[in-house]
């Protein structure tokens, strides 16, 4: 496979790297379809925190993926999580001003485009996949209300919707309902707030990711939403060595839906 990177000027002037992954055998006849990353930096290159990432490539290869596309889009650094944040939001005592609107905006009208225009791929939501982690995840389920209608597949790996302190994530994505026909993959670690470097869970943390799991999964559920598939993963923790871990599950509900 052939990972591209280009040098992409985002919305706030800053140069962040666009991550493309094209199959081996790349022919500019075929139409491919799209999967999305959030945290492009952490999904191709190695976390600076776990030293580890998504392992992307290994994944579409096992599966032979060979008629997908993988764009890996880079955070925002310090100001991650104000631009996955979908408003503005309490952390602490500190309250972070959302950029969400502007990436929103940027996402949707430049970079999604700006694919479409330069690969060979299918210009169609039933072709188009969004997989996110942590606040990643956060925006990924957001997005499956609001743009419901430009995705079909979302992955939503550690859902850090805790984050959205004092309005509740439920009501947020309430507003725009999800789509019943598209697909869910939801996965949490039951020791997300383990630690490697301090070897210690803050069990709160880890009890608050599964809390916001199971909300999520209460709101598919009694919304009739049957397209989804729950895995927990035993003994795992916050890091990009279980999300490359489960992956592939993932991609396989994708491949098979």
């Amino acid at each position: 496979m052939e990972l591209e990177i280009l040098d992409y000027k985002y919305y706030d002037g800053t140069l962040r790297p666009l991550y493309i992954l094209k199959p081996r055998n790349f022919n500019p006849n075929i139409k491919y379809k799209t999967i999305y990353f959030f945290d492009g930096q952490s999904t191709f290159d190695k976390s600076e925190y776990t030293l580890e990432n998504w392992g992307v490539e290994e994944s579409f290869k096992k599966l032979n993926m060979n008629d997908y596309i993988a764009v890996g889009i880079s955070h925002a650094g310090k100001n991650r999580i104000s631009e996955y944040l979908p408003y503005d939001a309490l952390h602490g005592d500190k309250l972070i001003k959302s950029r969400h609107e502007k990436f929103d905006d940027f996402f949707m009208n430049n970079i999604i485009p700006f694919i479409e225009e330069n690969y060979p791929v299918i210009k169609d939501k039933s072709a188009r996949s969004l997989i996110g982690s942590s606040m990643g995840g956060f925006i990924t389920a957001s997005y499956a209300a609001k743009y419901k209608d430009i995705f079909s597949n979302y992955g939503i790996f550690s859902l850090a919707s805790f984050m959205a302190d004092p309005i509740d994530f439920i009501d947020y994505i309430d507003q725009y309902k999800l789509d019943r026909d598209s697909n869910y993959f939801i996965y949490v670690g039951d020791k997300e707030g383990y630690s490697d470097k301090n070897k210690e869970e803050d069990k709160e943390l880890s009890q608050a990711y599964i809390d916001e799991t199971n909300k999520f999964m209460s709101y598919l559920l009694a919304n009739g939403i049957n397209n989804y598939k729950l895995v927990v993963g035993q003994g795992e923790n916050h890091s990009e060595k279980a999300w490359k871990k489960y992956l592939e599950y993932c991609l396989e509900f994708f491949i098979n839906k």
